[in-house]
């Protein structure tokens, strides 16, 4: 039960820390992209993590799919920022390769710790 706090809590600070980023924090500071991409990779693999203790998937399993889950959805934040013309590089640049692939590499980070959280003796579960 209590992994669906953890999930909740961490989607709330994500969400409330996202709006200063709307305000300029994205271009005034350089670490903020950063630190969001971890928050949000994080909030997203408890959330994995929630769905597969509402189905029972093991603690071995879990990792695979709190993983892949945040890799999904990490994939489909950038196809969102491509989209919507998000990206503060030029689409096709250097610069933009090395952003997405940093912004990638953060979200699996962050539903890493989610995973450690998630499987970590069960205590949270």
């Amino acid at each position: 039960m209590r992994i669906y706090v953890f999930a909740l809590i961490a989607a709330l600070i994500t969400v409330f820390a996202h709006y200063p980023g709307l305000r300029g924090w994205y271009m005034e500071y350089w670490w903020y992209d950063i630190f969001m991409h971890m928050m949000g990779g994080l909030a997203i693999g408890l959330l994995w993590a929630a769905i597969a203790t509402l189905f029972g998937i093991s603690s071995r399993n879990m990792w695979i799919y709190i993983i892949y889950g945040t890799l999904a959805i990490g994939l489909a934040w950038e196809i969102f920022e491509v989209y919507f013309h998000l990206t503060g590089y030029p689409i096709g640049s250097r610069l933009y390769y090395i952003d997405t692939l940093i912004d990638i590499l953060n979200d699996i980070i962050g539903g890493s710790v989610a995973a450690y959280i998630a499987t970590r003796n069960n205590r949270f579960i």
